[in-house]
């Protein structure tokens, strides 16, 4: 695999028009295959990508940090998915719609809106979304929802009493060495992250401050993007999700059943599950894949059977949004070069 996925891993890159990119591989205890290919950062000068890159998660944060956040909360009897979002943020409006509506992206709530302009803060943006009509009555449809999982990490913040930072932080990163995934990285991690958009808004190349413009609003820190990490700590975050150092058994199960959302079967509870009807997120090569990915240009996907994973980062929005187009035929080539490596179909 290590001669064919890093010759796959460049080749995509160059025809995806990425800076570059950084993939690790790993089953069980053992590392298949790790390295980064490219740039990480192509303006004011280049820098090649290194395996300890730091890039912006963007969402992936939904399910490294706060999926992770409210099923601990969960199994810690902090909260239940069929409470209403308004038993935690009691404001008119979220009393039409569930944390499992949220989690699984069923609220009825649209999938964004351009607020970073306006807001003073995450009590702003809550109220916002709250006043907000739905698309649809709550469970009745999937439609993939930035504003849900805003809504997720502030529940989660209530619950567990700290900041979803720090939580997370306390309760996953630091007991998995993961060092390098934080919120808000400090100055002096900066010259290790890949630097994404050129924003006209903020006037400046963004390096080591989020991308996504509703979380930088919103203080750096949001349930639906915010995190940065590397490939080596993602890594370690899978394995401990397939080796039962997060959550009981039944609790993974439960987050990976499929079915439970109406019209989309392959919503688990954050993560996305098989992968052959879902079109334009059809980046899982096999059956008994599940993943996520982020807009900046990352991914993670696990395969809990045979027992492996495969993390693949890249900063696509740089040096401005629309740089690479083709990240999701790179997401394809690599996913897939990994499942039938191990045996799987391809979607």
């Amino acid at each position: 695999m290590t001669v064919d996925l890093g010759r796959i891993l460049a080749r995509a890159v160059e025809k995806a028009k990425a800076p570059g990119a950084v993939a690790l591989v790993g089953c069980g205890a053992e590392t298949l295959f790790s390295g980064a290919t490219g740039l990480r950062r192509r303006e004011p000068a280049p820098e090649p990508a290194a395996l300890d890159t730091v890039y912006d998660l963007a969402s992936l944060t939904k399910v490294v940090s706060t999926t992770t956040a409210v099923m601990l909360l969960k199994e810690d009897g902090k909260l239940s998915l069929d409470q209403r979002v308004s038993e935690w943020l009691p404001l008119p409006g979220l009393d039409r719609f569930t944390l499992r509506h949220l989690i699984t992206h069923t609220s009825g709530l649209e999938p964004f809106k351009l607020w970073y302009k306006e807001i003073t803060g995450p009590e702003d943006m809550v109220g916002r979304i709250a006043a907000l009509s739905l698309d649809h009555p709550p469970g009745a449809a999937r439609v993939y929802s930035d504003l849900g999982f805003i809504l997720l990490g502030q529940v989660a913040e209530k619950a567990a009493r700290e900041p979803l930072a720090q939580f997370v932080k306390r309760r996953v990163f630091a007991p998995l060495k993961m060092r390098d995934t934080m919120f808000t990285p400090p100055e002096n991690l900066r010259p290790r992250c890949a630097p994404t958009e050129q924003c006209a808004w903020r006037g400046r190349l963004l390096c080591g401050e989020v991308h996504d413009e509703n979380a930088f609003a919103m203080g750096g820190v949001s349930g639906h993007a915010g995190l940065f990490s590397t490939a080596p700590d993602l890594a370690l975050f899978c394995r401990a999700l397939l080796d039962g150092k997060l959550f009981k058994p039944e609790t993974l199960d439960e987050m990976l059943l499929p079915g439970r959302v109406p019209t989309y079967p392959w919503q688990g509870l954050g993560w996305w599950l098989d992968p052959r009807e879902t079109g334009a997120n059809g980046f899982l090569p096999a059956r008994t894949v599940f993943g996520h990915t982020g807009f900046t240009g990352t991914s993670l996907i696990v395969e809990p059977e045979q027992g492996w994973a495969c993390v693949l980062l890249t900063n696509r929005v740089h040096p401005r949004r629309g740089s690479a187009d083709g990240v999701m035929a790179l997401r394809r080539d690599v996913h897939a070069l990994v499942a039938r490596s191990f045996g799987g179909a391809e979607s």
